[in-house]
């Protein structure tokens, strides 16, 4: 079990091709460091 010591916002406005690596790799990161990642896209 991790303990989340630090938060931190992802977020992203691009390409949709990037969108799934990077909302997976954000929830990896999440699992295997003590900082918690939110992963966010924007659309325009």
């Amino acid at each position: 079990m991790v303990l989340h010591k630090s938060s931190a916002g992802v977020f992203y406005c691009g390409s949709p091709t990037l969108t799934k690596t990077l909302r997976e790799l954000a929830i990896e990161f999440s699992h295997t460091t003590t900082t918690r990642f939110h992963f966010h896209k924007e659309n325009f």
